[in-house]
């Protein structure tokens, strides 16, 4: 059977005869009348099929993921260990589908034995926070817990989370033990799966960075990571494989797609920097919805929120998902309900919606790829200004980094002042009626080195009314 060529009855147009008809359509308003206002500058939505034509997915420099095969990626959900019943709740959590515990707020002398109770920690992936002082001897107490439980080494994923970089930026402080970067390396020599150092980039975001800076800083913040340990004569792979990165994902769906592959793409460019036969890496990333976004106000629309902000995560090729509950930051007696619905809809994207089956779904969409192209270029530009200027820790001890985050967080909340930009319950469509619940208590930091980068929320000044 012959092939039938459906379009030979069709006159092909060029690009330049598609743009006159558009023109013509618009009956003279000019082109530039439909492009879109973004944080990164004006987009013009007609596009052609003259992108940038990317690798398969799995292959570098990763835009379209590292993953192969299938899109599956982890449940997480974080607990703070300083709380009560903290078993219980893992126990509750991992029942309900969650597959990946993130710990915080660990003790230096905690029982791991209590705490893990009856997980089987070489089926469920678990990351461990430790800080500049209880580093070593919370490792120490968890590699022996995994020697008392006859673990085989080799199926213990996860990692421990040790992230100076993020200490300072979180705290205005930074004192670390030394020796724990070492430690670390060897304890990752008897258990090859785990990661050892964390890229907080959530942290950049949620004090209001826009998107190209939140690339930026994340990526100079893993280059100091790569650099201080290739000083100590670690291998390359080694260093890239031992590294998770996390981000906060907002609700620009488009954008928060594109910032993920931008993200890849131009880590990838810098691994090969240092070897550019070393094609073949993961890039393991967290994601978590972005807290930035959160309200007390219509609390529930931040349910809509976080399934905006977790698509788009899970779109991008990210191996782990966060997706913080609708009342995370109201005071309230219990957020199992908040949390069983922030675990479902991430269950419904799996059972229901199979975004766990096709890799890189929006590969390919020239808007896509536009987009990705423009965070690449733009981000690329940021990442080498602060290079330039000592990387990521001089920017912060420095303070020009907290200043220019500041003033990107100052410019969002002018846009929901004008209503230029509209939260949804927050500067339009209000319940007037409404009774706020009441916040969470927050820590506040004294005696700091630098000035933090404290977490925000854009919502915070209506809720104040």
């Amino acid at each position: 059977m012959s092939e039938i060529n459906l379009f030979k009855e069709f006159k092909e147009s060029s690009q330049e005869e598609w743009i006159q008809k558009i023109n013509i359509d618009l009956k003279g308003k000019p082109l530039e009348s439909v492009f879109w206002e973004s944080e990164i500058g004006a987009i013009n939505p007609v596009l052609f099929d003259t992108e940038i034509k990317n690798s398969n997915p799995g292959k570098f420099p990763f835009t379209r993921s590292t993953k192969v095969g299938n899109n599956s990626w982890n449940i997480r959900q974080q607990f703070d260990c300083s709380s009560n019943n903290v078993n219980q709740s893992l126990l509750k959590a991992l029942e309900g589908g969650v597959n990946a515990i993130e710990l915080h707020s660990i003790a230096e002398d905690v029982n791991f034995s209590e705490l893990l109770n009856n997980i089987q920690i070489d089926i469920v992936e678990v990351y461990i926070h430790i800080n500049g002082q209880n580093g070593i001897a919370v490792c120490n107490l968890f590699e022996a817990y995994c020697i008392s439980q006859n673990y085989n080494p080799n199926q213990i994923n996860g990692g421990i989370i040790f992230d100076p970089v993020d200490e300072l930026n979180k705290t205005g402080n930074i004192k670390f033990n030394e020796a724990i970067p070492s430690a670390l390396v060897t304890l990752r020599i008897t258990y090859p799966n785990l990661t050892i150092f964390g890229v907080n980039a959530t942290t950049y975001a949620e004090a209001g960075a826009d998107i190209t800076t939140q690339i930026a800083c994340a990526l100079s913040h893993g280059h100091e990571y790569l650099v201080q340990r290739l000083e100590t004569g670690e291998a390359l792979l080694d260093i890239v494989s031992s590294i998770e990165f996390s981000f906060s994902i907002g609700t620009s769906y488009f954008m928060e797609i594109a910032k993920i592959r931008a993200f890849r793409t131009l880590w990838a460019t810098i691994v090969a920097e240092y070897d550019n036969s070393l094609t073949v890496f993961p890039i393991k990333i967290n994601a978590q919805t972005a807290n930035l976004y959160y309200t007390l106000n219509d609390k529930y629309n931040n349910l809509l929120r976080a399934t905006t902000s977790g698509m788009a995560a899970i779109i991008a090729g990210v191996d782990s998902l966060v997706v913080l509950p609708f009342d995370h930051n109201e005071e309230v007696a219990s957020q199992s309900f908040g949390l069983r619905i922030a675990k479902n809809i991430q269950l419904l994207m799996q059972e229901e919606a199979y975004l766990n089956q096709v890799i890189d779904p929006a590969g390919g969409s020239y808007y896509i790829e536009e987009l990705t192209n423009k965070l690449q270029d733009l981000a690329w530009q940021e990442f080498k200004e602060l290079e330039n200027k000592g990387g990521i820790m001089q920017a912060v001890i420095q303070g020009e980094l907290q200043e220019k985050i500041t003033a990107q967080f100052n410019q969002k909340q002018a846009q929901l002042d004008d209503q230029s930009k509209v939260m949804v319950g927050v500067n339009k469509f209000k319940n007037e009626n409404e009774a706020l619940g009441n916040l969470k208590d927050t820590v506040k930091l004294e005696n700091t080195l630098v000035e933090p980068l404290l977490a925000r929320r854009l919502a915070t000044k209506y809720e104040e009314k």
